[in-house]
């Protein structure tokens, strides 16, 4: 007789347990801002500053939520036209960031002047979300994590 208390084999590999969610040797999917949205719902997710007020720090699974997104505001994009201050300056930039707290665009660490990061460091808004079409992701720059 089988033992209840040990996985049941997988029809792709009969002799191998599959890993359970409980398997502490299975390292867990870091979970990513389009599996939130699909977990959480799109209202929630962009009003996550609500959502995590609400919840305690630990979503199911183990995952975290990050304890600067109390920081998140509903806000307006400084500029459409790129970096605000790439453009002020003259230089040039890789990709945009839109900060979460102020709306304030940056360009981002591959750019030669790293403004989002800057400007994260210097006013102490630390989340910022890409800027680019089809991109959908928030970032911590204080916890070095996608949020």
């Amino acid at each position: 007789p089988a033992d209840p208390g040990r996985p049941r084999p997988t029809p792709a590999d009969p002799g191998r347990p599959r890993p359970t969610p409980a398997d502490p040797g299975r390292p867990r999917p870091t979970p990513t801002p389009a599996h939130l949205r699909r977990q959480l719902g799109c209202e929630l997710w962009f009003g996550l500053r609500g959502v995590v007020l609400g919840l305690s720090t630990s979503l199911g699974g183990g995952m975290t939520v990050d304890p600067h997104a109390e920081m998140i505001q509903a806000v307006e994009p400084s500029t459409q036209d790129g970096c605000e201050d790439c453009l002020r300056e003259g230089s040039r930039w890789v990709h945009l960031r839109l900060c979460l707290t102020c709306g304030h665009v940056g360009c981002c660490d591959s750019s030669p002047r790293r403004h989002a990061r800057a400007h994260a460091a210097h006013v102490g808004h630390p989340i910022v979300r890409s800027f680019e079409p089809g991109e959908d992701w928030a970032y911590c720059f204080i916890d070095d994590a996608f949020v």
